[in-house]
């Protein structure tokens, strides 16, 4: 009975690092991400693509 005790607790540990890693994942996806937008200026190339009329990506091209 004492050996479930010690699995048992093996089990919420291994949560507990499953969580923390799922956070720290999260958490440096987001700040990559938004360095990314920082750095390259995605929000200006976007918004200059949309004030010239060229609007998005998936358009069909001009005859």
């Amino acid at each position: 009975m004492g050996e479930s005790r010690r699995g048992g607790r093996a089990f919420v540990l291994a949560l507990h690092v499953i969580g923390w890693f799922t956070l720290v994942v999260i958490v440096a996806t987001w700040a990559v991400a938004l360095l990314v937008w920082k750095v390259a200026r995605i929000e200006e190339k976007w918004t200059a693509g949309l004030a010239d009329g060229r609007g998005g990506r998936h358009h069909a091209p001009a005859h």
